[in-house]
């Protein structure tokens, strides 16, 4: 869970930072890593719904 935040904390510093760089590296490689975050947090949250004990 905390690694998951600092995960999403680093992508949007990463996409903020390329963004004032103008690297086009940064914006796509931060967010993959964001949207990957998002996707396992979606995919725990539906097995733990689904599955609570």
């Amino acid at each position: 869970m905390i690694l998951g935040i600092l995960l999403s904390v680093a992508a949007i510093a990463g996409i903020i930072y390329g963004i004032k760089k103008k690297s086009e590296k940064w914006i796509v490689g931060s967010t993959v890593l964001l949207a990957a975050v998002i996707i396992v947090f979606l995919l725990l949250s539906f097995i733990y719904l689904r599955n609570p004990y």
